[in-house]
């Protein structure tokens, strides 16, 4: 993308998580693209991980810390993850009364990178729950998975 007599111009890659995308990025494109017609747009809208340096982005929207000490990062927003479970589920399995009570239940875990901790912070420090059975990093296996 480069800068010509004051106006945007030119290709623009960027890759960013499905929900981000389509809650925050989506809305803003059409506005952007309108004020900017000389920007031709690429947006790859998946929640694989990227590989900055061989890809071709020129920006990445990802959560976490960045693998990468060369990259440049700036905090765009803060996100908070629900736990939560169906009805359903909770008339089959009980309902926990204590974060301890997790490790006698099965998870959902939203993430490409094999992790199955749960951590969550308290007023007393953290803990670490072990319960994620089923890792996706899309949402539509979890969807159906909540079904069952």
């Amino acid at each position: 993308m480069a800068e010509r007599r004051g106006t945007l111009a030119g290709p623009l890659r960027i890759a960013a998580p499905v929900t981000f995308g389509r809650m925050h990025l989506g809305p803003a494109l059409y506005p952007f693209l309108a004020a900017h017609p000389e920007i031709a747009l690429t947006l790859d809208i998946d929640d694989r991980r990227v590989d900055a340096s061989s890809e071709g982005y020129d920006a990445i929207v990802r959560h976490g810390p960045i693998a990468d000490s060369r990259l440049v990062a700036w905090k765009l927003s803060r996100s908070r993850r629900l736990l939560t479970a169906s009805p359903a589920y909770l008339d089959r399995h009980g309902t926990p009364a204590t974060l301890s009570d997790l490790d006698d239940h099965r998870g959902l875990f939203y993430t490409d990178r094999g992790i199955a901790d749960w951590r969550f912070q308290t007023p007393t420090g953290a803990i670490v729950v072990r319960a994620a059975e089923l890792h996706c990093r899309s949402g539509n296996p979890r969807r159906q998975a909540r079904r069952d």
